[in-house]
């Protein structure tokens, strides 16, 4: 059983599916949720004359806050359970591989990207460069709303 399971979220409703399988498994387990948001890194803004409104260091702060308030919000549905939460910047499946390798995490949870309107920068390969790059067991996870073919939908567990 997992004791330590990392959630990559990215801010979409779809990417929220996996929470109720979520609670279960960590419920029953006794595990603590690292809940973890990556998003882009910010460019400086600038006015169409030039002149800066915004620096990339100025929203790394605002996002950060903004990712910390959204991991929040999440983790008050986890009544009883232990989580965690950490915001990265950069790539997705980069960050993710890091972040499982900074908090060893037993179980990598993660909806299966394919079937939803994920943002461009949460591409459908995720699912693809988790599998080929972790050596942590990953669950991709299919809720039924969304299986294709299948009145019940589908859980897949693979390990590396």
């Amino acid at each position: 059983m997992p004791k330590r399971i990392l959630v990559p979220l990215d801010g979409t409703a779809g990417s929220e599916h996996v929470l109720p399988i979520v609670e279960h498994l960590a419920r029953g387990a006794g595990a603590t949720v690292r809940l973890l948001h990556v998003t882009p890194w910010p460019e400086t803004v600038q006015a169409v004359d030039g002149r800066v409104m915004a620096y990339a260091d100025q929203r790394v702060v605002a996002l950060t806050t903004q990712s910390e308030n959204y991991l929040d919000q999440v983790a008050k549905r986890f009544r009883g359970v232990a989580t965690e939460r950490a915001v990265r910047f950069g790539e997705a499946a980069e960050q993710i591989l890091e972040e499982e390798a900074a908090w060893p995490a037993d179980l990598v949870v993660i909806l299966d990207p394919h079937r939803t309107g994920i943002e461009s920068w949460w591409h459908s390969s995720l699912a693809e460069q988790l599998r080929r790059n972790s050596d942590r067991p990953l669950l991709v996870y299919e809720p039924p709303a969304l299986a294709k073919g299948s009145e019940i939908g589908c859980a897949e567990g693979t390990a590396g």
